[in-house]
């Protein structure tokens, strides 16, 4: 993994070509609506995801934002619901370096509810269910600090702390507002625990920081 995000870097140059070269319009608006489980649900007229608007609902602790393992080669299937049929199958394009990020809005005991869009064109690929326990991660934003695992997504019981940086993506097991809950290996077992957005990054080009 550590090897992979190096290379990534390599392609910098022309993600920012490809930035400044991008003409979608720059009004994109998103319709927020609760549903009553409390769960934030952001729909799109536009084919774009709208970044600023993304960070800010991280920001307040409504929106979950990771990515498919840049490791994984193969499809992941969307759902049109639950219950329902495959709608399609996305997956990362190693070739152009083009990863695919996940808004993670909803979910049940199974699945997620999710908003795939391209991490180098910001473009929504997909919306609707995926298997929760397909691949997928986060890194690690605290490069100067320390990271702490929580034992609940509330800040209110710290679980454990990790005292220097981890290059590697971290297993994201489960969400709650922007909360990710992680998996990692401590020693000879595995351990999970609760980090706030501000100790994750998704993008899989930046620090973060």
């Amino acid at each position: 993994m550590k090897e992979s995000r190096s290379q990534l870097f390599l392609v910098i140059i022309s993600i920012i070509v490809l930035g400044c070269t991008n003409n979608r319009s720059n009004d994109i608006t998103f319709n927020i609506t609760y549903r009553e489980d409390d769960y934030q649900h952001l729909e799109s007229s536009a084919s774009f995801v709208n970044l600023d608007s993304l960070f800010a609902e991280q920001r307040l602790n409504r929106i979950a934002i990771a990515f498919i393992d840049i490791d994984y080669q193969g499809e992941i299937d969307v759902y049109d619901n639950t219950q329902g049929i495959v709608t399609r199958s996305i997956k990362n394009d190693t070739s152009t370096f083009d990863f695919i990020n996940l808004e993670l809005i909803d979910k049940t005991d199974n699945m997620y509810y999710v908003v795939a869009f391209s991490s180098l064109t910001d473009s929504i690929l997909a919306k609707g269910w995926i298997i929760r326990d397909s691949p997928i991660g986060i890194y690690n934003c605290m490069y100067q600090g320390n990271t702490v695992f929580y034992l609940s997504p509330d800040s209110s019981k710290v679980l454990f702390v990790e005292k220097e940086y981890n290059p590697e993506a971290y297993e994201v097991v489960d969400f709650s507002g922007s909360w990710l809950k992680i998996k990692i290996r401590k020693g000879n077992a595995f351990v999970e625990g609760w980090i706030p957005w501000n100790e994750q990054c998704w993008n899989v080009y930046t620090t973060c920081c």
